[in-house]
């Protein structure tokens, strides 16, 4: 009996040492499979941080663009109002010339008074210049909104290329103290991204 005891205790132990053996191996692949899910979930997390990062420069690309033509929209809006004022401008300048041409003729044809032919040509005269002045500061005017708009337009599509080489930290800086001079009219806007 002691010997089948003895023969059973070996089995015993040979069994459990093979279970034992088998266990080990199984926690160390399941260690290495916990390991090497481990470092591909690191490795998707640094991707999706990559790929964030690169959407939130197209997105601001793509804002920066929207902004810069409408700019570039305003700026043909008012260069087209401009080149309108100088053609009334200039129609009235003729028209101005024509009338007094006619008057002229007409005043040495028929042979009429001094009072007469300054009167007639004042009335001819006045409002036709009037409105050729009128229509040389409308012009003026819509120029130098178009030139204003033509410049945040540049200003707006070099500020990063501009900034590049700067450190992050002094480029966010520069760009909002540009803040108020890219988007007038939206006086709390910058103090909104300040508190951000």
């Amino acid at each position: 009996m002691d010997e089948l005891k003895s023969s059973m205790d070996a089995a015993l132990a040979e069994a459990k040492n093979e279970v034992d053996a088998a266990l080990g191996a199984s926690e160390g692949r399941i260690l290495a499979v916990e390991k090497s899910a481990e470092e591909r979930s690191d490795a998707l997390l640094a991707e999706m941080a990559l790929r964030k990062e690169e959407a939130a420069k197209v997105a601001q690309f793509v804002g920066a663009a929207g902004v810069t033509g409408g700019y570039q929209k305003v700026s043909n809006e008012e260069k087209k109002a401009a080149d309108r004022w100088r053609w009334v401008a200039l129609g009235a300048f003729v028209l101005a010339a024509a009338a007094n041409g006619i008057i002229l003729y007409i005043e040495l044809d028929f042979d009429v008074g001094l009072t007469a032919l300054m009167a007639t040509r004042l009335s001819v005269s006045i409002p036709l210049l009037a409105l050729a002045a009128y229509a040389v500061a409308e012009s003026r005017h819509h120029r130098r909104r178009e030139q204003e708009n033509r410049q945040l337009e540049l200003q707006l599509a070099s500020i990063d290329p501009y900034l590049a080489l700067l450190p992050e930290d002094r480029q966010h800086a520069i760009k909002e103290g540009r803040v108020d001079r890219f988007f007038p009219g939206f006086p709390g806007l910058q103090d909104d991204l300040g508190a951000g």
